[in-house]
């Protein structure tokens, strides 16, 4: 079982597998929804190290930065793994502060001790000196609400490494992000368990509520024009559109079926294309770069392996976004 071409990387990960397997989080007295989200990752354990192996991937040697972080941490997966591979300094950064702690109780229970944690978004990054650092995430970008701001104060450090598989008009997830998109704005939150300051409304009802309130003699012709107008905007944007008709740059334009929650800004799995991403790099001065990622042929049938296998090789040469399971944005 291979996880990088790096031989002393891929013997590490190896290592690693085998002792995050030892976990046992039912008995960490977890929150449900990272309880459930431990179990995934154990169910996963191979493919979510490879994953963790490719934010590593063509990075300078370990010892050559000062620290990582580890933005939008989650469980603490990916914080486990840098320090298990030997980096001097691993900063744990999630704006959750149940995720932080619980990210804390699942590390400190697999032994390791050496990692600090942090309760922010990325602004806390103004905290430190970046020359040196390298800032890693899987499954973050696709939820910043401002990206530009994101790529421009993330540039600083050394290296920066976002894998995402949010991948814009996907051959095989199209319909999937598209439903993920219609249920936020018009459903609603139908799962049974979720993240505390994620809200259960759907997303068109609270900038409904957000619209009456700055307006309560709002016509009803006029409300609806305004909820479509308003779409992937938090509420400060919104006031500001209604102000003077000002939208953040680019928003129109790369909006499509994307929608936010207006109360905290995530964005429900915001697709992007890699043109779009280098469009609101483009005036922050950032050099993007882009990985096509493998599709797991980890622990698969033979059958379902081989066709996962002919799929990663054809998406190797053809190089086409539109068919990679994800891929990590590098600058």
């Amino acid at each position: 079982m291979k996880f990088s071409n790096n031989k002393k990387l891929d013997l590490l990960a190896q290592s690693f597998v085998d002792k995050y397997k030892a976990l046992n989080s039912s008995t960490l007295n977890l929150d449900p929804y990272n309880s459930a989200y431990a179990a995934q990752y154990l169910e996963k354990i191979e493919y979510n190290t490879y994953l963790a192996c490719e934010l590593l991937k063509n990075i300078d040697a370990i010892d050559s930065y000062d620290r990582v972080f580890d933005f939008g941490g989650g469980i603490g997966f990916n914080s486990a793994f840098f320090s298990f591979v030997g980096f001097k300094e691993v900063i744990y950064v999630d704006i959750d502060s149940l995720s932080k702690k619980d990210a804390q109780t699942i590390n400190s229970a697999l032994g390791f001790n050496n990692i600090t944690y942090l309760t922010s978004d990325y602004t806390i990054f103004k905290e430190f000196d970046l020359t040196k650092a390298l800032i890693c995430s899987r499954d973050v970008i696709e939820h910043i609400y401002d990206l530009k701001s994101f790529l421009l104060l993330s540039s600083k450090a050394k290296t920066n490494r976002h894998n995402t598989a949010a991948v814009s008009n996907s051959f095989f997830r199209k319909n999937e992000f598209l439903k993920i998109h219609h249920n936020a704005e018009f459903v609603g939150n139908q799962n049974n368990i979720s993240k505390e300051r994620d809200s259960s409304e759907p997303y068109i009802q609270i900038r409904e509520t957000i619209l009456r309130d700055l307006n309560p003699n709002i016509s009803e012709i006029k409300l609806d024009v305004l909820l479509g107008q308003t779409r992937g905007l938090i509420k400060k944007d919104i006031i500001a559109f209604l102000e003077d008709g000002r939208l953040p740059e680019h928003h129109t334009s790369m909006l499509n079926t994307n929608t936010c929650d207006p109360l905290t800004g995530n964005w429900a799995e915001r697709t992007l294309s890699f043109k779009n991403y280098e469009q609101l790099a483009s005036s922050t001065g950032v050099q993007l770069d882009f990985n096509l990622v493998d599709y797991n042929t980890y622990n698969q049938p033979i059958l379902k392996k081989i066709a996962l296998s002919l799929l990663n090789s054809i998406t190797k040469l053809s190089q086409n976004e539109r068919l990679c399971a994800s891929f990590t944005l590098n600058y």
